[in-house]
């Protein structure tokens, strides 16, 4: 995972589908929620709803504009 720069605006970039209403996959097995939680290919999943993730999140969000599903994209990544 990569941590915040302010230098650098990260983007969320090729390779995400939309599975469901509000379930985005990358091609690399994560998937996201647009509640806030993301699973990874392993099993393990991380809620971005408690501290300190949400303060990553919300990081993420504002990087992206106020956009929550590339934010989360990007967050989850």
């Amino acid at each position: 995972m990569t941590e915040y720069s302010p230098l650098k605006r990260r983007q969320p970039g090729l390779g995400w589908k939309a599975l469901r209403s509000g379930v985005y996959e990358h091609s690399s097995g994560v998937r996201v929620h647009m509640l806030g939680l993301a699973r990874y290919p392993a099993g393990n999943t991380k809620s971005g709803n408690c501290w300190p993730e949400s303060a990553r999140l919300g990081r993420a969000i504002d990087e992206q504009g106020g956009n929550r599903k590339r934010g989360l994209m990007v967050w989850a990544l």
